[in-house]
């Protein structure tokens, strides 16, 4: 009959010794075999001892984290105490997500370079009118200072529409060359596709 698992550290001296240590402690935690070696009793029963006090303490399903993850944890739900529909696995999802998304993004004046000799391509080709080529371009270039290098999918459609509601003058020619149909498919169609 098999022996049971132990659910707390165990401490014992095998006849077989693993790297010339001879103490054994074993438990089984979340379902899998944990074990360490030592080569002396005491650094074996004080290990099991520590080790017991965290699962106590803590239970067996953060036992493995460290003391500073155990902190760090501690302080995110310190943080989210208002907010208790909302939890730490939630918030790592939304975070692997968020980096994803830069991360197959790309900065917008890299984008504009690439967009622009789409649209020069077009012009070459017939298919628009060197007019709009020029205002395409003047435009990106307001785009470019206003936001500059940022990745595209950190500018959100609300950054857009501020940006072409700017009454301070600078965006009025681009609202209505966009609104009689001079710029082609009109800006904001622009880039709520590309965002």
């Amino acid at each position: 009959m098999a022996r049971p698992r132990p659910l707390l550290y165990q401490v014992r001296q095998v006849k077989t010794p693993y790297h010339g240590k001879s103490w054994k402690v074993t438990a089984y935690i979340g379902g899998k075999r944990k074990q360490h070696w030592f080569a002396s009793e005491r650094e074996a029963k004080t290990f099991a001892g520590d080790s017991n006090a965290e699962l106590h303490a803590y239970g067996s399903q953060l036992s493995d984290l460290s003391p500073s993850d155990r902190a760090d944890s501690q302080r995110a739900l310190d943080i989210l105490k208002g907010h208790p529909e909302v939890s730490l696995a939630e918030l790592a999802k939304i975070y692997v997500a968020q980096a994803a998304a830069r991360s197959a993004s790309k900065p917008l004046d890299q984008f504009l370079a690439e967009y622009e000799r789409l649209i020069l391509r077009r012009v070459e080709s017939g298919e628009l009118k060197s007019g709009s080529h020029k205002a395409i371009k003047e435009t990106f270039v307001k785009l470019k200072t206003e936001f500059g290098n940022r990745i595209l999918s950190e500018i959100s459609s609300t950054d857009i529409e501020r940006w072409l509601d700017d009454s301070t003058g600078e965006n009025l020619r681009l609202k209505s060359a966009s609104s009689n149909g001079t710029c082609p498919g009109g800006a904001p169609g622009f880039f709520f596709r590309v965002l």
